[in-house]
């Protein structure tokens, strides 16, 4: 018995061909997944911010809702802050946020460095004075590390929605180490060479040398060793304005008559446009902009700002 063969349709000896999608598709597809890296290097002054015992906060359910809305006001204020004072780089890092701000020329050094050390002292004051009207059991405070990195580099995320700018390098790195130290209100730390460059732009803020031991750099560090000889850190506010000199003793210092360490407004011009733009937010904003205001203006021996709607011109 002869077998018989079916014919076989032509159509099922051709491969089956995948669909292919429109020209217009595969191009949205492209704008959605190409990022193009644009690397630079930069002279950069390094500020990190970082939310005292954030952990032990956030993770208190007894907490956690008053906890979530003091990051949101804290975020919408230190991101007008880090604008008005001229930051190239806004970074939220979880609980707290890294800023960066371009050094072009050393001249400039001084002046950049007093005008961060002057951001965190009232941001700093802010906090501790009103809480942004947020009323929770625990109470938030801020630490701050402010580093000169002479060789960071900064990486600018291109697409056609979105564009972002990121910071690295080891100056960013300690930077962050530097957040994580504990010191006298405002909680600065930072180093030798920005002390001395701010002091001779008139900066107002105390500080002194800080000695590690072996303890603290496995720590803080993790045993590095880096940059870590020259850190200073803000010093008790009840001290003579200026940074205190190299070798200073703590009975030394306290035998420096107290004063303010306020600035007043006329000095930093980008403080006033920052209030204003507190002034004209939401309510917590307008409320705790001027009782910082009170404050300060009490230490000045000056009348509180009043209330404008117009911004002021630099």
């Amino acid at each position: 018995m002869a077998l018989k063969s079916n014919p076989t349709k032509t159509s099922d000896l051709t491969p089956h061909r995948k669909k292919t999608a429109s020209p217009t598709s595969r191009q949205k597809l492209k704008e959605k997944t190409t990022t193009a890296l644009t690397f630079i290097r930069k002279r950069t002054l390094v500020w990190v911010c970082d939310i005292e015992k954030s952990s032990t906060i956030l993770n208190d359910m007894r907490s956690i809702n008053e906890a979530e809305e003091f990051l949101k006001r804290f975020y919408s204020l230190s991101s007008i802050l880090v604008h008005e004072t001229g930051g190239l780089v806004y970074k939220g890092t979880g609980d707290g946020f890294l800023a960066a701000y371009e050094v072009t020329l050393d001249r400039n050094l001084g002046r950049e460095a007093e005008k961060i050390f002057a951001a965190a002292w009232h941001l700093s004051r802010l906090i501790n004075a009103t809480q942004l009207g947020v009323a929770c059991p625990k109470r938030f405070k801020i630490r701050h590390g402010v580093v000169l990195d002479p060789d960071s580099i900064l990486i600018e995320h291109n697409t056609k929605r979105i564009k972002l700018i990121d910071i690295i390098g080891r100056g960013v790195v300690l930077t962050f180490r530097l957040a994580g130290i504990k010191a006298p209100f405002p909680g600065i730390v930072t180093q030798k060479n920005l002390v001395e460059a701010a002091a001779a732009c008139g900066c107002e803020y105390a500080f002194h040398k800080s000695e590690f031991t072996h303890e603290d750099l496995l720590k803080y560090f993790k045993g590095e060793k880096w940059a870590t000889n020259k850190v200073w850190v803000s010093a008790d506010p009840a001290l003579q304005k200026g940074p205190l000199p190299l070798g200073s003793q703590q009975k030394q210092q306290k035998k420096r008559p107290p004063l303010s360490t306020g600035l007043p407004l006329s000095k930093q011009p980008w403080l006033s446009s920052f209030y204003h733009e507190l002034l004209a937010g939401e309510p917590w904003a307008k409320q705790s902009a001027q009782k910082l205001d009170e404050i300060i203006a009490k230490r000045e021996k000056r009348l509180p700002l009043k209330e404008s709607k117009a911004k002021p011109k630099h």
